[in-house]
């Protein structure tokens, strides 16, 4: 293992110390993707001070939210439930909430109300998304596409533009496709079984993404 990714196993260990619930164990965290999110987000802004890794550290915890109840909703979707899964997706679903909670105390507790304005719109909106996709079902396979990557990209667009980011279109390019082409993600899956021909679309856009990414090189 190299340094870079000690080091960023070591962030991820870092953040999941200081805020773990401490009922709560790892293995209910999905540590790649979260070291994967805490890449990225470092990556839009390298170098903070201390109030910019609060606003760091509260973004980090809503999107660990949206990722968590994404979980859930799949995880309802599945057939047969025991009283064990049952539990398990309560307990999932509680890891969500309190993610979540955690945004709402470090941006309202540091007296900037503005951050928290700035950064609940993104969520409303993402979360205004997901439902429009489960329940509109006149919406084109391109419609689908481009909703599925708002979900994914939103608060990284609101990172992005709260540090006024000039130049961010390569980045969000590269985070688009990590999460949404390089495999298929739970509204992807969920898309797919919806309707098949989002696949097809799909796969002629990863094909794209990454025909971009070659031209670039």
């Amino acid at each position: 293992m190299n340094s870079v990714n000690d080091y960023q196993d070591q962030l991820v260990l870092t953040f999941i110390d200081k805020y773990k619930h401490t009922y709560v164990n790892e293995d209910r965290y999905d540590m790649v993707s979260l070291k994967q999110h805490l890449h990225f987000f470092q990556e839009i802004k390298p170098e903070l001070n201390d109030w910019e890794r609060v606003i760091f550290d509260a973004v980090i915890h809503m999107q660990i939210s949206l990722q968590i109840h994404d979980r859930v909703e799949s995880d309802f979707l599945q057939s047969n439930h025991t009283d064990t899964m049952v539990g398990s997706i309560q307990m999932n679903a509680l890891i969500g909430d309190y993610h979540s909670s955690w945004f709402y105390k470090l941006l309202s507790g540091s007296g900037e109300l503005s951050a928290l304005a700035h950064f609940l719109e993104p969520v409303k909106q993402i979360n205004r998304t997901k439902v429009e996709l489960l329940h509109n079902e006149s919406l084109s396979v391109v419609e689908i596409l481009n909703k599925v990557e708002e979900i994914y990209i939103g608060l990284y667009d609101a990172y992005a533009l709260y540090h006024q980011l000039a130049d961010y279109n390569h980045l969000r390019n590269q985070i688009i496709y990590h999460f949404v082409y390089s495999q298929k993600p739970f509204w992807i899956e969920n898309m797919i079984k919806r309707n098949s021909q989002v696949k097809d679309k799909w796969l002629e856009r990863k094909s794209q993404f990454e025909e971009d990414s070659i031209n670039r090189e």
